[in-house]
């Protein structure tokens, strides 16, 4: 959750399984500021070699993937691929506005 105690959303990839309901994840973030959060295209977040975050699916080798550790029980969805687009199914934002984590949904592609 935030500070207000909503619900917060983060998108990762697996990347890594630890045991014990434990994951190595990759954040993907989002430059687009689309209100339609369906229209939004997400990336593979990395850090560049000055410490930027760098949203890309085609990173430079001084780059550094954007990873943490996270427990099976934070995850609020089943397994979901994004769009070829990079975007979030239609059927996940629809699960996240039943969920609060999405307070309007201006349309549907």
């Amino acid at each position: 959750t935030d500070d207000g105690g909503k619900p917060a959303f983060r998108v990762v990839r697996i990347t890594s399984v630890l045991g014990n309901g434990n994951y190595e994840v990759q954040f993907y973030e989002t430059y687009s500021k689309a209100k339609c959060v369906a229209k939004r295209e997400y990336l593979p977040a990395y850090n560049d070699s000055q410490g930027y975050e760098v949203y890309t699916s085609s990173p430079t080798a001084s780059m550094t993937a954007m990873v943490a550790m996270a427990n099976e029980k934070e995850f609020r969805f089943l397994p979901f691929a994004l769009t070829q687009k990079g975007n979030i199914p239609n059927n996940i934002v629809k699960e996240m506005i039943r969920d609060d984590y999405v307070v309007m949904l201006l349309s549907f592609s």
